[in-house]
């Protein structure tokens, strides 16, 4: 009976440890992304350092959106994962007219000229996504998700 209260007083023990570091993780990657992206917060400042529109607002009816998506060509193509310098950027339309960063995009392409990954890249804990033809890693640093962190879809963000 003792082992067994043991056994279960150390499962707890250990899911505890388990969340607070899975907590003091995010909090670092947040702080990492604020720091990096806090000047991209107006979009003169990204379109000056080399991020460009892809798409109008991207959404998934049943899942939420992501915004109007900008990237930058150059540090999409350079096959490098650098928390300071996320590929995309996501910014959402506000009733106003204006654009409100809410997340950013790390991504890498697995093909020729990236060293031929065969293996997602892992950042923040956690390993990108497979997209087909390269890798991606969604933050929702600026804005809350209900769907997590990292979650590919923010149902908060709406297109419309």
């Amino acid at each position: 009976m003792k082992t067994k209260y043991l056994l279960t007083k150390s499962l707890v023990i250990a899911s505890v440890l388990l969340i607070a570091t899975a907590a003091i993780a995010s909090a670092e990657c947040l702080a990492d992304i604020y720091q990096a992206t806090a000047s991209l917060n107006g979009l003169e400042t990204a379109l000056a350092e080399g991020y460009a529109t892809t798409a109008e607002c991207i959404s998934n009816p049943r899942e939420g959106a992501i915004g109007i998506q900008y990237s930058n060509i150059n540090l999409v193509s350079d096959g490098v994962v650098d928390a300071r310098h996320p590929e995309s950027l996501f910014y959402e339309p506000q009733d106003n007219g204006t654009l409100r960063l809410v997340g950013v995009e790390y991504r890498v392409y697995a093909g020729a000229g990236n060293g031929n990954r065969l293996t997602p890249p892992v950042l923040f804990g956690r390993e990108f996504q497979s997209r087909g033809d390269y890798y991606a890693l969604r933050v929702w640093a600026w804005r809350d998700n209900p769907n997590g962190l990292f979650a590919d879809w923010n149902s908060q963000i709406s297109c419309y």
